[in-house]
């Protein structure tokens, strides 16, 4: 029973409207992100200096950014990184999507080898590079 089960739902998932609701999810956040922070310093006339952010991966920009929320920092600035931020982890979150699709739903075990080796080339860039 819970083979036809299976069957019936790995029939009628589609992988298309999936990922490209993700995208449109991280990319809309992002966006309202930068916007909402452009905005703040426009209208507040506040521009921070920004920090140097080279070699700067996306897990230590998010850390610093959560430091400076909890103690006050200039929010216009923590906005700006954190939609930076989430638009750099947008491809990455679509490997995963697409990993978990392959190993999960079609059960292809070349298609997520392959995936899954570009989510942890990914991972290591964004994470530790």
């Amino acid at each position: 029973m819970r083979a036809a089960r299976r069957a019936v739902w790995v029939g009628t998932f589609d992988r298309e409207p999936f990922i490209a609701a993700t995208l449109r999810l991280g990319t809309w956040l992002s966006l309202s992100l930068l916007a909402l922070g452009i905005a703040w310093c426009a209208f507040t006339n506040q521009f921070w200096a920004q920090p140097d952010l080279h070699g700067t991966n996306v897990l230590q920009l998010l850390t610093a950014e959560l430091h400076a929320a909890r103690s006050g920092g200039p929010w216009p600035t923590i906005l700006l990184h954190v939609g930076i931020a989430i638009l750099l982890l947008i491809p990455f979150v679509r490997v995963v999507a697409s990993t978990w699709y392959f190993a999960v739903v079609e059960r292809r075990g070349a298609y997520a080898l392959l995936t899954s080796t570009v989510a942890i080339v990914l991972a290591y860039i964004l994470f530790l590079g």
